[in-house]
């Protein structure tokens, strides 16, 4: 005999305890708001929530999204046209298939797949045994390991709900190899190559990183059409083309049902080549390298793979675009040329379901596309355990968390007990860091670096807008200009992202306070549909909600 509770039960017994003034009271939004807006979502026979990667960048990020998913499965918006709940999704481009002969799994697993072994789970055991000792791991738990941060991450990881220390759950994933560092912790990295990142800009505590790590290593490269951080801090720089100056696949995110693709517009400045160019060149010198020093295994044979046996040259960029669109589901059987003069191709169907193309959805008339629609109307089994919509995860983790439903937390007080949350969002005058400080650009705003604060929070320090302020906490700190704005709440602290280390003084920018914490659950591998397959397999990047102080500087004013 056992003893059992529905899950809906429960969730109704959670749910007693977030009345409308108890939410008030925890995130400052009126109750009435709260019950009008409620019965908006209740009464609308369509309702669709949009969250997109933002919703990703804070360490309950999870709490958050289970809860969005929740709140529209309860209400029966899934699957539906014009509801339901979107975040980001690419379409899934299969032709690449082509590619590479004889590999499994998706295309980014694929290529990933010529030069390096993808994460377990994610391909055939054959083919994970033939590259037996190669390996990938995803850039935040190399940086645990390699990078300096493992002392600072472990200190932030502090959830008070959990039953064990963050490194304790850590130190399991790692024994019961759900997560595999690569390379292995005897092991230090010696090259470095970064293409279309921007590590030193990106990363929390560069100043750790570029302590430990960079002196591990004994070259590091990096591929930018531009002199950002890490350019400036590498010993190679290969100068790739800009973005209208080489073709490519330019945009396929599932928020719309087209393809974009871009031509060359003009020819590349300089020495400037494409990144195909850059990395086929590379792999046929380090294939001849290899060969004449007498080394074998995968680089001795590394040109002949990642060019298919000499079927794709340096100069084929077209050709690699004109097989993947052709061969690809969205696209079957439509060529580069005629993408190119359409510039905006209809998708053909939505592709198979895959690891950043979870869409669940086909094509519908009038070329609409509504996530999750297979499983609903076409009633195709969920990809979770249960194979249905779920919601309670009774793994051992989850429990010991209190997180077996979504719940209400507190973020951990990363870089110490600062009383503001520094916090952010995507910049609206540049794509990233690729146009941050260019000059005409800057001309829409004040030129550098600013921070937004609460008129209140602004005035118990003595700040007025204009002023320069330290922003500090116990992982480091960073001078940036002040804008007072009544519209921020407070307690709160904005900085857009994506302005780069050298536009601060001293090279130190806002990511020197941002250790980026792990949550440990993010570890679960065992579990039905929990297997962090998101860029394959370890923590996320979260550099949202970070606790600092904030104080004048005298002297420093832009008038």
């Amino acid at each position: 005999r056992v003893r059992v509770r529905p899950a809906m039960e429960l969730l109704r017994e959670r749910l007693s305890a977030y009345s409308p003034e108890h939410v008030a009271e925890a995130t400052g939004v009126g109750a009435a708001t709260q019950r009008r807006l409620a019965e908006v979502f209740i009464h609308a026979e369509r309702a669709i929530i949009y969250a997109s990667w933002g919703s990703n960048k804070s360490y309950h990020a999870d709490l958050l999204q289970r809860s969005l998913i929740l709140i529209s499965a309860l209400r029966g918006h899934h699957g539906r046209a014009g509801a339901g709940v979107r975040f980001a999704a690419w379409y899934p481009f299969e032709g690449a298939n082509a590619l590479i002969p004889g590999a499994s799994g998706t295309w980014l697993q694929r290529m990933l797949l010529r030069v390096v072994t993808p994460p377990p789970r994610m391909i055939e055991d054959s083919m994970a045994a033939a590259t037996e000792g190669l390996g990938w791991t995803p850039s935040h738990l190399f940086l645990y390991v390699h990078g300096g941060l493992a002392d600072a991450q472990d200190r932030d990881a502090l959830d008070g709900a959990l039953a064990r220390p963050a490194a304790r759950y850590l130190a399991e994933a790692l024994e019961r190899g759900w997560i595999k560092p690569r390379p292995a912790a005897g092991r230090p990295p010696r090259v470095l190559v970064t293409s279309g990142v921007n590590p030193l800009r990106r990363w929390p505590l560069p100043q750790v990183v570029e302590r430990v790590l960079w002196p591990k290593l004994r070259t590091i490269a990096t591929i930018d059409f531009r002199m950002s951080a890490s350019a400036a801090k590498s010993d190679l720089l290969l100068p790739a083309a800009g973005y209208y100056e080489k073709p490519g696949i330019k945009y396929a995110l599932s928020l719309l049902p087209y393809v974009v693709v871009g031509e060359q517009a003009v020819a590349p400045l300089g020495e400037s080549r494409s990144e195909w160019w850059i990395m086929t060149s590379l792999a046929e010198h380090i294939e001849r390298r290899a060969r004449e020093r007498g080394v074998g295994g995968a680089l001795a044979s590394v040109f002949e793979r990642f060019t298919d046996g000499g079927r794709y040259g340096a100069d084929d960029d077209t050709k690699v675009i004109d097989d993947i669109l052709r061969a690809s589901d969205i696209t079957k059987g439509i060529g580069w040329d005629e993408a190119r003069r359409a510039g905006a191709v209809r998708i053909r169907s939505s592709g198979r379901w895959g690891t950043t193309s979870g869409i669940g959805g086909s094509l519908e008339a009038g070329g609409t596309l509504s996530p999750s629609r297979v499983h609903v109307e076409g009633k195709r089994a969920w990809p979770t355990l249960t194979g249905r919509q779920q919601f309670y995860i009774d793994h051992p983790w989850f429990l010991e968390a209190d997180e077996a439903l979504p719940r209400l937390k507190p973020l951990p007080k990363a870089g110490g007990d600062g009383p503001i949350l520094l916090t952010g969002g995507h910049n609206r005058w540049s794509i990233h860091a690729i146009w941050r400080a260019h000059p005409d650009l800057l001309r829409l705003q004040r030129g550098e670096p600013v921070m937004w604060m609460a008129s209140d929070d602004a005035r118990r320090r003595g700040l007025a807008d204009g002023d320069y302020a330290r922003v500090f906490n116990r992982h480091g700190a960073f001078r940036v200009q002040v804008k007072v704005s009544p519209a921020t709440a407070p307690g709160v602290a904005i900085l857009y992202h994506a302005w780069e280390p050298y536009q601060f003084s001293g090279w130190r920018g806002n990511m020197e306070v941002v250790s980026s914490p792990y949550k440990p659950l993010h570890f679960v591998r065992d579990y039905g549909h929990l297997r962090n397959r998101v860029f394959m397999n370890g923590p996320i990047h979260v550099p949202r909600g970070v606790s600092v102080e904030i104080e004048r500087l005298e002297g420093e004013t832009v008038v």
